[in-house]
């Protein structure tokens, strides 16, 4: 006899919310809400799944920009430190993917620099070390996953987030292991046609990655164009 307690422990590879549904001894589940930490880096969290592209601590080895879940199914979305590593481009796309996985009324938590104040900090210092390490604060290592290719200033965070659909509910200045940050906290509204483009967002980056452009500007000149990116 087929044992379907152990089928249902192999499909639950990382925290979520399951649901057990019992009809004449079968046992299947479903995946209700999940939480998502993505660019987790060294520093995975607990109740999460925690997503990289590089990193071995992470759960599932991911791209920010190609979500593997399904619309409507995450309850909230951590992207700490990640966005300035995927630049404008990609780190609209990625704040598009975390709109189409995340539940209407869903929270979304972005960190990054915050270039303005790590600028000015690097100007008014007269201390050699203090300013080769704002310098990395800013561009990054040059180390796979560590480079940062695009910092985004507040308003043209607060202007993203609301193109794509979220509500912003709460933006605050913070400190990265001593470092200039800012923390934004917005929730998903729903909309059909919002929806429908981030899905269509990601089937068109699929479209142009299987089609094999490597001209980065001819791909940035498709983005724009077929997801009216301004």
């Amino acid at each position: 006899m087929r044992n379907w307690s152990s089928d249902v422990t192999r499909v639950k590879p990382f925290p979520q919310t399951i649901k057990m549904h019992h009809d004449f001894n079968r046992c299947c589940c479903i995946i209700l809400s999940v939480k998502l930490n993505i660019g987790c880096g060294s520093k995975p969290k607990a109740g999460y799944v925690n997503i990289d592209l590089f990193d071995q601590n992470a759960d599932r080895k991911m791209d920010a920009c190609n979500l593997d879940f399904d619309d409507n199914t995450a309850e909230s979305i951590e992207m700490e430190q990640v966005i300035e590593h995927l630049g404008f481009i990609h780190g609209s796309l990625a704040l598009s993917e975390a709109y189409r996985v995340l539940k209407d009324g869903g929270l979304l938590v972005v960190e990054t620099p915050e270039i303005d104040s790590a600028f000015k900090q690097y100007l008014q210092s007269s201390n050699r070390e203090k300013k080769a390490e704002l310098l990395n604060w800013i561009y990054g290592l040059e180390f796979p996953g560590y480079q940062h290719k695009f910092c985004f200033p507040k308003e043209l965070m607060l202007e993203m987030l609301g193109g794509i659909g979220f509500e912003i509910l709460e933006i605050s200045d913070v400190l990265y292991d001593g470092f200039p940050a800012y923390r934004v906290r917005a929730t998903k509204r729903h909309s059909g046609i919002k929806q429908k483009l981030s899905y269509e967002r990601k089937n068109a980056l699929a479209g142009i990655r299987m089609n094999g452009i490597e001209d980065y500007a001819l791909a940035v000149d498709e983005e724009k164009r077929r997801w009216e990116i301004k």
